[in-house]
């Protein structure tokens, strides 16, 4: 190669990586030097950044997925390549057989259309708790003083005539609650501890 031509050769090479880079949001590639296995897991959480490509804003996605009875949570952020993505949506991950949290997102299924939670509160003596049922997805938020958050925790639920059932990502012991619907609104109460959350 001679030097007039290796300043060009140079810049593809850059021009080429910053494209690649761009197009997967300036995430590093996942690469594989075991085998691999596929899982499919569910989004929990969603927020909102600016694109670096500057085309407007891009979704951060958090995902959970279970191997051998242990959650695992990733993070993706999500632009044109992929859609816009709701809560509860499936995720296919491929996977480390030697090191589980080591993944990559294959892709998204659009099982849902929107992420409007049905939340639910209880007054405490300091702070309050706050429940978040979404599109399969529950989600539990403690609040102390100041509005700090002292304590989550997430899963999946599904209803039952007057029970709704959840089964937490973080252990394997499932939650009851006794799922009240009046007219005025409703309530859930933690068949446990009796505490009653207002909707």
């Amino acid at each position: 190669m001679s030097r007039s031509t290796t300043p060009w050769a140079f810049g593809l090479v850059f021009i080429s990586v910053f494209a690649y880079l761009a197009w997967n949001n300036f995430e590093l590639p996942t690469i594989f030097w075991e085998e691999t296995k596929v899982t499919t897991g569910k989004v929990v959480d969603l927020s909102l950044g600016y694109s670096t490509q500057g085309d407007g804003y891009i979704q951060s996605v958090k995902y959970a997925y279970s191997v051998n009875g242990i959650t695992y949570y990733g993070f993706k952020k999500v632009g044109k390549r992929f859609g816009i993505q709701q809560i509860g949506n499936r995720v296919k991950i491929q996977y480390s057989g030697l090191n589980p949290e080591k993944r990559k997102v294959e892709g998204f299924y659009r099982d849902f259309k929107n992420s409007d939670p049905d939340k639910f509160h209880s007054n405490e003596k300091i702070g309050y708790s706050e429940i978040s049922l979404v599109n399969g997805i529950f989600r539990f938020k403690k609040f102390g003083r100041e509005g700090k958050t002292v304590e989550e925790f997430t899963g999946e639920y599904r209803v039952t005539n007057d029970s709704l059932i959840v089964n937490s990502f973080e252990n394997n012991h499932p939650i009851y609650f006794f799922y009240i619907n009046f007219n005025s609104g409703k309530q859930l109460i933690d068949s446990a501890s009796g505490m009653t959350y207002q909707n």
